[in-house]
């Protein structure tokens, strides 16, 4: 009699274990696959963020040095501070030749007050423009500066 008991309840426990496992496995999945793609979704968000602050600040240098050039550089004027802030913008977020172009414009304006801000804006400009999936445009920007515009 007690070996037929015993072979009962083992024969339920089987099949509750039956039922009971592939439910385990099941959840156990979808929760390990919800977190890794909840990781990577917060990866990417990440990187997208920060995409997204490095162009809007070099946009915001750009626009910067584009406005102060060919302006006279004379200190405390809201140009000269604009350039300062624009210079700062680029080496922090700028691409290593950005950088050493930045480096070249400074190093030239201290010995001669004025900088070779043009390969720098151009590169800018290219760079910026490849991240925003726009086409490329050739040859060096183009200045507008009407008669009579504050330098």
């Amino acid at each position: 009699m007690k070996e037929k008991f015993w072979k009962v309840v083992r024969w339920k426990h089987w099949k509750t274990l039956g039922k009971v496992v592939p439910l385990l496995l099941t959840t156990g999945l979808a929760l390990y696959g919800y977190h890794i793609v909840d990781n990577l979704a917060a990866k990417r968000d990440r990187i997208n963020q920060q995409r997204d602050l490095r162009i809007e600040y070099l946009i915001n240098a750009y626009s910067k040095l584009a406005n102060a050039i060919w302006r006279d550089p004379k200190p405390g004027s809201p140009y000269f501070t604009d350039m300062e802030t624009a210079m700062a913008d680029i080496q922090l977020f700028g691409t290593e030749s950005q950088i050493e172009k930045a480096k070249e414009v400074m190093d030239e304006f201290q010995r001669t007050k004025y900088g070779p801000v043009n390969e720098l804006l151009r590169e800018l400009r290219d760079d910026l423009r490849q991240e925003m999936d726009l086409s490329k445009i050739k040859g060096n920007v183009q200045w507008f500066r009407p008669e009579g515009a504050p330098y």
